[in-house]
């Protein structure tokens, strides 16, 4: 498609024309539209990627305001006044205007983003006009404006996520009565204070006691009662883990480090950094991953599964077993280094004299379920207990609740199904009317 320009023989005129004439070949190459300007606002040349765009021809267009046919109106669709108009204003004062934000008007009247440049021409020192270079930036800002509107959907779920972490946060602490544990007892009581004694410090916490027996419970009173508390605590069931992911569940891996690592994956302890992991039964750990480990919980460094960069993280570490760990250490099952870098802390708090206060708890909340229509009111007493109990080991809530006064809470038939606590402790329950060994299980 042939440049066009105004005739007229001027010298303004004959300068534009020197100009399209020696830049030919970048004006047809172009991919941005490019038009002048003399000093009356007229145009002299348009280039054809600058027809393509305003859907004008270069004969419609030379000779003819300008800024009347293509930049009449602002974004608003206000009236833009050609005295205010930044392309003359370059003419005019001689400074070149780089605007982005703007319109242009195509020949059929639809309107186009666009930023320009507009660049003063001097011929012998005088101000004769200005080449305009332009692009069509409307996919630019259609991006722009999607990418705004997902950061901000982002930034609204963030708050609201927050918002429900912290409710869900203090309802657990409500609803937890001192983090699930109950009682009073000296045992208990030892318990708690030993929680408020390590709490408050970074130190690594080794939890020993038998399955059931409250591990978990303890673990995060601790991490409640840390300044960590508002920062995440990761449950890692060593146990479950197969030998082969140990080291990427703890550490994460690069994408490509073994076959199915299809990108890269975060471990556990990225995950906790700034809050607490707690390794329950630690001693299913393999011995070589031990070492690693150990290196965590001494200097807070480890590399990711098949990646060369040392990360840092602020973890603090509670762990749980019900196995005897000094026992592995000797026998080589577990290091020794390892063993004596956490420090005990048992958990085999349950004991008869608080074996009320779980019961009723337990059975108030039964009740007070939504679907309970009667209330458990005063009839948790010692004699509704002669139905029996089973004696497996540790707390658990399943079993049929009853409130009838003529009915014993729990028969034989129904009490199989619920632990309470361990025959050992059944003949020490204080109260002679519940002295009668159940014929449950025994541990």
């Amino acid at each position: 498609m042939s440049v066009h320009r105004d005739q007229a023989g001027d010298r303004t005129d004959a300068a534009f024309d020197r100009i399209e004439r020696e830049n030919q070949p970048i004006l047809r190459a172009a991919g941005e539209g490019i038009y002048g300007v003399n000093a009356d606002g007229r145009t002299t040349f348009v280039n054809p990627a600058a027809e393509r765009m305003l859907g004008w021809t270069a004969e419609e267009l030379v000779g003819r305001d300008m800024h009347s046919l293509v930049h009449h109106s602002h974004p608003d669709g206000s009236h833009y006044a050609d005295d205010t108009c930044p392309i003359y204003a370059a003419f005019r004062d001689g400074a070149i205007r780089h605007v982005e934000n703007e319109k242009f008007f195509r020949k059929d009247g639809q309107s186009f983003w666009v930023e320009y440049t507009s660049t003063p021409i001097r011929d012998n020192g005088v101000l004769i006009g200005a080449v305009i270079v332009f692009r069509d930036v409307s996919q630019r800002r259609d991006a722009d404006e999607k990418l705004r509107a997902a950061h901000e959907e982002v930034d609204r779920l963030r708050k609201r996520l927050e918002l429900e972490n912290a409710y869900l946060q203090e309802q657990i602490r409500i609803d937890g009565n001192h983090y699930g544990i109950i009682g009073r007892s000296a045992a208990i009581q030892k318990t708690l204070s030993q929680v408020a004694l390590v709490a408050p410090t970074d130190a690594t916490v080794l939890i020993a006691g038998e399955s059931g027996t409250g591990k978990e419970l303890v673990a995060r009173a601790i991490h409640e009662d840390s300044r960590r508390a508002n920062r995440p605590l990761i449950r890692v069931n060593c146990a479950a883990i197969p030998v082969d992911l140990f080291e990427s569940e703890f550490f994460g891996h690069a994408k490509g480090a073994f076959v199915g690592a299809l990108r890269d994956r975060i471990g556990r302890f990225e995950l906790a950094d700034g809050g607490t992991l707690f390794l329950d039964e630690i001693g299913e750990i393999p011995v070589p991953l031990q070492g690693k480990l150990l290196r965590v919980l001494q200097e807070g460094q480890f590399e990711r599964v098949g990646e060369a960069r040392t990360r840092r993280v602020d973890v603090r570490v509670i762990a749980a077993t019900n196995r005897d760990l000094k026992a592995l250490a000797r026998r080589g099952s577990f290091r020794e280094d390892l063993y004596f870098r956490s420090t005990s802390s048992p958990s085999n708090w349950y004991r008869c004299a608080n074996a009320w206060m779980t019961f009723r708890f337990w059975l108030c909340t039964s009740c007070a379920r939504p679907a309970r229509s009667s209330k458990p009111a005063n009839c948790v007493s010692r004699k509704a207990m002669r139905g029996g109990f089973p004696t497996t080991h540790g707390p658990a809530m399943c079993a049929s609740c009853r409130t009838s006064s003529s009915a014993p809470l729990f028969s034989r038939e129904t009490a199989r199904s619920v632990s309470i606590f361990p025959n050992s402790l059944w003949a020490s329950l204080p109260d002679a009317g519940i002295r009668e060994q159940p014929t449950g299980p025994s541990s």
